[in-house]
């Protein structure tokens, strides 16, 4: 996400690399996503991937629902978190994560390489 967000608005590979490594590595994630999600409308992207923007919010939602609760008991997938004073219980069942990784890695793998090469300025394609 942060290589094709930056390489959209990078002028050349130093800028490009820059951007990437100082700029937007440090925007929340939820930022990062509404970034590439306005690029794609932008440049109409968002048609030929349809499913980039709408995988990666359930990613980090997933992530965060793990990552801030406690699973319990026999039943790995029934979690337990406290927010803001308020217990909750969910249950997530298997194949929800399991279809969840399975979109990620094609978007993450295959959709984002082909962003990637889609944002990168033309300079980075000629001997300019």
């Amino acid at each position: 996400m942060n290589s094709v967000i930056s390489a959209h608005l990078g002028r050349n590979l130093e800028t490009i690399l820059l951007l990437e490594a100082k700029a937007i590595s440090q925007m929340s994630v939820n930022s990062r996503i509404s970034l590439l999600e306005e690029i794609m409308q932008q440049e109409g992207w968002d048609q030929d991937f349809p499913f980039v923007v709408p995988v990666l919010r359930a990613i980090f939602a997933m992530r965060n629902k793990l990552a801030h609760s406690v699973a319990y008991g026999f039943d790995l997938s029934v979690r337990s978190s406290v927010r803001r004073g308020s217990v909750s219980e969910e249950s997530i069942p298997i194949q929800t994560i399991t279809g969840l990784s399975r979109s990620a890695h094609f978007v993450t793998n295959v959709e984002m390489s082909f962003l990637q090469v889609r944002a990168l300025p033309e300079s980075y394609w000629t001997a300019d």
